[in-house]
């Protein structure tokens, strides 16, 4: 009798916490009123090889981040400093840049120090020019060649957090491309590892 009795109880506890676990336990979703979702911007410092070239890469992003974690936004990116390429001719640079989708996560948000994890997914292009022609002062820019391509850069970054608006990120990410075609200047060319400086302003 005892152990009917207490087999009942242990029947009764489970099917009640099964169904308070599908009452509270809702699936979770990116859409939902219950998310929080906050606005932010960035400006980004990239210092990398272009074409065999140290180079200074510069950008900004923006986006929203859902329940402090999850990064979904858009940047875009271009070179700002000359990139010889001199195997193509003594007066040949290349200049350009690419944009894209920026998905990423947050490790730890709340602490000072954390880790953030993007990654950039979208297109570009490069274009090849010869500075002699800058003498000239054209109405506008002339490329000798141009080629657009397809990119994927994921990086790490160590965030710190300033205040309650602002963060400072600092770490690296690897810029792949494919499909680039500008002579003697390939994929493996043009992607690089670089090291990265980031300033964030939001609502954190």
């Amino acid at each position: 009798m005892m152990k009917h009795f207490v087999f009942s109880l242990i029947v009764i506890f489970l099917v009640n916490n099964l169904f308070a676990q599908d009452f509270h336990n809702e699936v979770k979703t990116l859409i939902s009123k219950y998310n929080e979702v906050k606005g932010f911007g960035a400006v980004d410092f990239k210092i990398t090889d272009v074409a065999s070239t140290r180079a200074l890469v510069a950008g900004a992003y923006g986006g929203v981040i859902i329940n402090k974690q999850v990064i979904l936004g858009l940047g875009g990116y271009g070179v700002t400093t000359n990139v010889d390429i001199p195997n193509i001719s003594e007066d040949a640079s290349l200049d350009g840049g690419y944009a894209g989708v920026i998905l990423g996560f947050i490790i730890a948000p709340r602490e000072v120090v954390h880790l953030t994890i993007p990654i950039l997914i979208g297109a570009g292009s490069f274009h090849e020019t010869d500075r002699q022609l800058d003498i000239y002062n054209l109405p506008r820019k002339i490329y000798l060649q141009s080629s657009s391509f397809a990119v994927v850069e994921p990086g790490l970054q160590i965030e710190i957090n300033i205040s309650k608006t602002v963060r400072l990120g600092l770490g690296g990410s690897y810029r792949y491309i494919q499909g680039a075609h500008l002579g003697e200047v390939t994929d493996s060319n043009l992607s690089n590892f670089t090291g990265n400086f980031t300033v964030k302003i939001g609502r954190f």
